[in-house]
């Protein structure tokens, strides 16, 4: 009799568990190891410039990749800045066969953009733009294909995630 009791209170345990454990997500977002020591200073002025050193030009993709950001959350405002004043600095150039469309410093917060890949991100340039800003803002990449900072893949959208968003609000 007791051992019947006893099994139905752990079935129903495993029961209310698995029923709310699968309604429960965590959030999707990482911070990148130290991005507290690294993190911006002015994150409602951060200024930023563009270097163009190959064929393709990435300003209107650049700005709007900045906008997603803008768009989602009020803790980060860019404006574009001169040679003399930057926070941030981003640089097109055929890198060659690197294995990356785009790659960011975070400690330096510089983006690199490979001309050597544009065919094969030119409808998501502005995606990328969004993507490397999110380490530059202190994100890391995430095995999730929802975010913004997935590490790998495009979802054809400029714009942070909630997930993302929890990132930056927790370092912010």
């Amino acid at each position: 009799m007791k051992s019947k009791f006893i099994r139905k209170i752990i079935i129903l345990i495993g029961v209310f568990t698995l029923a709310f454990s699968s309604t429960v997500l965590a959030a999707e977002y990482k911070l990148l190891p130290l991005a507290s020591l690294y993190k911006w200073s002015t994150p409602q002025d951060i200024k930023w410039i563009y270097i163009q050193d190959g064929v393709y030009d990435y300003h209107s993709s650049i700005v709007s990749g900045l906008n997603g950001w803008e768009e989602k959350t009020s803790k980060l405002n860019y404006s574009e800045g001169d040679d003399s004043s930057w926070d941030m600095r981003f640089w097109s150039d055929d890198m060659g066969s690197t294995g990356w469309h785009g790659w960011c410093n975070p400690v330096l917060k510089l983006v690199n953009l490979n001309d050597y890949y544009y065919s094969s991100f030119i409808n998501d340039k502005a995606e990328l733009v969004a993507h490397e800003v999110g380490h530059a803002n202190g994100l890391d990449d995430v095995d999730s294909t929802k975010v913004l900072m997935r590490s790998s893949g495009y979802n054809h959208s400029k714009y942070p995630t909630s997930d993302d968003i929890e990132g930056i609000n927790q370092l912010y």
